[in-house]
């Protein structure tokens, strides 16, 4: 999934794609909670979404790997 982190009304906004493994739904099933801690995502390796999703595949073992050293599920 690909989140927006910081920024203030849009401006220096930043995206990070985190794996879903992560999320957990609420009791009523409608939001998702994101389990990780503060500074793993401040450290997440920044995603551009407007790129396309053949960036993310070329990204994609970078963030992978990320997300495997830094948080486990």
């Amino acid at each position: 999934m690909i989140i927006a982190r910081g920024g203030f009304l849009g401006i220096g906004r930043d995206y990070a794609a985190v794996p879903w493994q992560h999320f957990r739904a609420t009791a009523a099933l409608n939001a998702l909670v994101l389990n990780v801690p503060k500074d793993a995502l401040e450290n997440a390796p920044q995603v551009y979404p407007n790129l396309g999703s053949t960036a993310f595949e070329q990204a994609r073992p970078q963030i992978d790997q990320y997300w495997q050293q830094h948080v486990r599920t």
